[in-house]
């Protein structure tokens, strides 16, 4: 019966060899292909799921970001000041600090797209408020100031700093973030006439 099967199996034709060498890679071709599509398909499945998630989850994330704030600590003074000096304003953090016998309510937030921040009494007094402005407004005699001070440095954010006397309103000073031609992130504060203030990269 071997012999046989030995004899059979080496009298069988080159071209039908050849055409069952060809069917059977044909089979493998196929089932590559099939396990490929399958694979794409699973993939494809997974992120359609994952963004689903994500857009179901995301609602409830700002929900709890906005619970985080817990805005409901915050004085009715103080927040009827805010919105009446700030109509759009949408507050991102805020912290309570005492000067002296005075409680400050210290709110930043954004309004049309720009940064702003707000010292308010607890009676509903603004004390002052910042609003971030584009570099190029800093006015020259600062940018000189700057340049003079830390060569090849670089303005990264200006927040003008506005006090609040009497309800009569003053610019008092430029907080200033620039990085230096080292890579070094220095806050100055500066006065409109170009004095400075405050420097964080003056060692006391």
């Amino acid at each position: 019966m071997a012999r046989f099967e030995v004899y059979y199996l080496l009298s069988i034709p080159a071209s039908t060899a050849r055409a069952m060498e060809g069917q059977a890679i044909t089979r493998r071709a196929r089932e590559v292909r099939m396990r490929t599509r399958t694979g794409l398909i699973s993939w494809s499945i997974s992120i359609a799921l994952a963004v689903l998630i994500s857009v179901l989850t995301t609602p409830s994330l700002l929900a709890q970001k906005k619970d985080t704030l817990e805005l409901h600590k915050i004085p009715p003074k103080v927040m009827a000041s805010l919105t009446t000096k700030f109509p759009d304003a949408q507050i991102r953090t805020w912290t309570r600090e005492t000067e002296g016998d005075i409680l400050i309510y210290d709110i930043e937030f954004l309004q049309a797209g720009r940064k702003f921040e707000a010292d308010i009494k607890e009676n509903g007094t603004i004390q002052n408020w910042e609003a971030e402005i584009q570099p190029g407004d800093l006015p020259a005699r600062a940018r000189a100031v700057v340049e003079e001070r830390y060569p090849g440095s670089r303005l990264k954010e200006v927040m003008a700093i506005t006090e609040v006397t009497d309800e009569e309103e003053s610019l008092q000073a430029y907080e200033i973030l620039i990085e230096t031609a080292d890579g070094m992130s220095i806050e100055l504060t500066m006065a409109p006439d170009g004095t400075i203030l405050e420097d964080s990269g003056v060692k006391e």
